[in-house]
């Protein structure tokens, strides 16, 4: 009896050791486990992620040249040189001479947006199809132009004691954005 008295205390006292040392490791090892499904959980889902923005960067990559339209369109850049330079050569084109142009820039059309409203007030001289073509033109840009004011005055009638002999005179009020 003693024996099997001694071969029961020892097994008890093994099964105690296993529990007391073996089943903490294996509480930690399920632990492990589960992060490791967690991080596979999450990268399976930022390769996803990933896919979907290589899809957008290729959908954008097709409609490049329609994005270049629309930066033209509305530009980052005022660039008040080159609105100079294309008043100038648009009315050139079109048989009118620039008599005046000022631009005012910089005004922030409402507080909290980043886009700029840009005034622009021209006066050209010619007659009224060049005017006609002027306008069509500047319809046709791929810049953005709204027309807030036209008028206009008969060729020979005088205007600050000279006589305009060249045709009537136009005056544009315009304005455009930038962001």
């Amino acid at each position: 009896m003693n024996r099997s008295i001694i071969t029961i205390i020892a097994f008890l006292g093994a099964l105690g050791l296993m529990v007391g040392f073996v089943w903490p490791k294996y509480g930690e090892f399920q632990r492990i486990q589960q992060d490791i499904i967690q991080k596979e959980n999450d990268i399976q889902i930022k390769d996803v992620y990933i896919a979907e923005l290589n899809n957008l960067s290729l959908e954008l990559e097709e409609h490049k040249t329609e994005l270049a339209k629309i930066d033209t369109t509305l530009p980052s850049d005022p660039s008040l040189p080159a609105l100079f330079n294309f008043f100038q050569k648009t009315s050139a084109q079109n048989g009118l001479i620039l008599k005046n142009i000022n631009i005012d820039s910089a005004l922030k059309s409402k507080e909290q947006s980043k886009i700029q409203e840009i005034n622009i007030n021209l006066q050209v001289i010619g007659s009224y199809s060049s005017f006609k073509n002027f306008l069509s033109t500047l319809e046709k840009s791929a810049r953005l132009f709204k027309i807030k004011d036209i008028s206009f005055s008969l060729g020979g009638e005088q205007e600050g004691g000279e006589i305009e002999e060249l045709g009537s005179s136009f005056s544009l009020s315009l304005k455009t954005h930038s962001y």
